[in-house]
């Protein structure tokens, strides 16, 4: 049985900015547990991605 887990994009946005990935990495290297994302966590994790990296 799997176990899904919603993921903020506060997990996404420190994972690409190279800080507090072990959170992450747990998530995605456990077999039984399936991360979920909405919209919302994916249109806030690409306007910081464009304002960290985008200049």
């Amino acid at each position: 049985m799997n176990n899904r887990i919603f993921v903020d994009s506060f997990i996404l946005i420190e994972y690409r900015k190279g800080s507090k990935t072990d959170l992450w990495d747990a998530i995605l290297s456990d077999t039984d547990t399936v991360p979920c994302l909405n919209q919302t966590v994916v249109s806030e994790y690409l306007f910081h991605h464009m304002s960290l990296f985008g200049g």
